[in-house]
């Protein structure tokens, strides 16, 4: 019977191998970006049931590369979510400054302390 996780020394004791986190993959993130949930089901969807669950987890892990076709549905949906995130924001750009108003309100409200102080 074989103990996973662990090294024998020289004397034949058992220790603890460290267990560090491996270094994420550019697809293991471009996946977490685009599905932060990370259900299987959406996961699947996001490659169009084209292949395996433990085909994507092996690509996710580094132990394989992932295939052309593959690469190509993530660089859409990452292109598809940019523009999501992009149009927003040139909508924020486009509203005018606060400051624009400013002038506006201090009149108004100099107006109004003369008003009262009369």
């Amino acid at each position: 019977m074989t103990v996973k996780n662990r090294k024998r020394t020289t004397a034949g004791h058992l220790t603890p191998v460290s267990l560090k986190p491996r270094p994420l993959t550019p697809i293991d993130v471009a996946i977490k970006r685009l599905v932060p949930c990370g259900t299987r089901r959406k996961i699947l969807a996001l490659f169009e049931h084209r292949c395996s669950w433990s085909a994507i987890k092996h690509w996710r892990k580094g132990r394989h590369a992932p295939p052309r076709w593959a690469k190509e549905l993530i660089g859409k949906a990452l292109a598809r979510g940019a523009e999501h995130y992009t149009q927003p924001l040139e909508d924020l750009q486009a509203t005018p400054d606060p400051i624009a108003y400013a002038p506006n309100i201090l009149a108004y409200h100099a107006s109004r302390m003369e008003k009262a102080g009369k």
